[in-house]
């Protein structure tokens, strides 16, 4: 039933979804107390609290589908010239990223050789102190 609410609330439109949720919400939790009696047990409130949590895992989770299926149609509906093009600029991005983790690792590859080298030389003087 709530994932028919869900679907239902869905389809009132892209920017409505989050007071549709809301309205979801609500009426669980009214539904749930009237359901009780208006005696407010532990037991219910608790059920309330785990459906509402689905809901809400729910709800992204059709959330993210449908913007996962809107990109796959919307490569899909690009012609062959601006495909290229794409690939191009996120081949591009991602080297220059690339290159950017690279450099931040080389810089800290070289700054833990240059304390493994200040220690190795303190324990070295520290040795020698020792010896002496």
């Amino acid at each position: 039933m709530i994932r028919y609410l869900g679907q239902l609330f869905a389809s009132i439109g892209k920017h409505l979804g989050e007071p549709a949720l809301a309205l979801l919400v609500v009426a669980t939790i009214g539904i749930m107390y009237i359901g009780t009696g208006s005696r407010l047990p532990v037991l219910p409130l608790i059920v309330g609290i785990i459906v509402f949590q689905f809901g809400v895992a729910s709800w992204r989770l059709y959330r993210r589908q449908q913007v996962s299926i809107a990109t796959k149609q919307g490569l899909l509906d690009l012609d062959e010239v601006d495909r290229v093009e794409s690939e191009q600029t996120l081949r591009a991005h991602y080297e220059h990223r690339q290159e950017r983790l690279n450099q931040r690792h080389e810089t800290y590859v070289k700054r833990l050789v240059e304390d493994i080298a200040g220690l190795s030389r303190e324990l070295v003087q520290m040795r020698d102190v020792q010896k002496g």
